[in-house]
């Protein structure tokens, strides 16, 4: 909801819309329902931003004409690929935001001296929600996914996902065991995760 933002990883926060619902055990003390629920606001109630949805927009705009965004001094240059942790009031991959998510990838498209960082809890809906020309993927997009449960995750049948069968991984973990390898996932900092193979390498 911001242009700044305290965050340590991101230089400011995009909310083209707010509100969402829980859907895993990390959702459990998540602060945009602590927050709404302070202001007297309903946080499962998921709404288009009346004020915000065009703000990066205005920011390329501010930066084109005055040489930087207001309340940042520094060089024009130092912008481009400015961090905008986008929707970080809700999920950008919601259902509920469908109708106005295409709205949102313009603006992505349309600036494309910010890095947008989009994090989210629905990996499922991730391909049904991708643009038309996303291709191999926008440059200015790092999309991530929250790891959660990370001691089952290589478990048989263990899955978060409504029609997953949970076998993938599991699949994945006994081959590379068979082939004396190891397989771990990591936070990939600043954003997503990332799963390493090891194998040793035979001798010679």
């Amino acid at each position: 909801m911001a242009q700044t933002t305290g965050i340590s990883w991101t230089d400011a926060t995009w909310n083209p819309w707010h509100g969402c619902r829980k859907i895993s055990a990390g959702c459990k003390y998540c602060y945009m329902f602590r927050d709404k629920e302070r202001y007297g606001q309903d946080p499962t109630v998921v709404m288009r931003s009346k004020s915000n949805f065009n703000d990066p927009l205005k920011w390329a705009m501010d930066t084109e004409q005055i040489g930087f965004l207001p309340g940042k001094d520094k060089e024009p240059s130092a912008f481009v690929g400015m961090k905008i942790f986008t929707c970080s009031w809700s999920d950008f991959f919601i259902q509920e935001a469908d109708e106005w998510r295409a709205d949102a990838w313009n603006i992505i498209r349309d600036t494309p001296e910010f890095t947008y960082q989009i994090l989210t809890k629905r990996p499922e809906r991730i391909m049904e929600c991708l643009p038309p020309d996303w291709g191999r993927g926008y440059e200015n997009v790092w999309l991530g996914v929250s790891v959660e449960d990370k001691e089952k995750l290589f478990l048989p049948y263990f899955s978060t996902k409504e029609r997953g069968t949970g076998l993938g991984l599991a699949i994945v973990s006994r081959i590379v065991s068979e082939h004396e390898g190891v397989v771990r996932v990591e936070e990939n900092r600043p954003v997503g995760t990332r799963f390493i193979v090891e194998l040793p390498i035979p001798a010679a």
